[in-house]
């Protein structure tokens, strides 16, 4: 899912609040072991993203 908060949206900013957010940028990641999803740092690193991916995947996450 991407939000485009270009222009301010209650519906994004709720979506923020819930998530103890205020602003962006603001990943997070929603897998089926995650359905709460997964919040990331605002600096991310490839073993972060992978990491949430591995934690929020049903299934092992395959990496080089």
């Amino acid at each position: 899912m991407q939000a485009d908060w270009t222009r301010p949206d209650d519906e994004i900013a709720r979506f923020l609040e819930r998530h103890g957010r205020y602003g962006i940028p603001f990943n997070i990641v929603f897998g089926p072991e995650a359905p709460s999803g997964i919040s990331l740092p605002e600096i991310l690193t490839q073993t972060l993203v992978l990491d949430a991916f591995e934690r929020a995947s049903a299934r092992s996450v395959a990496r080089d």
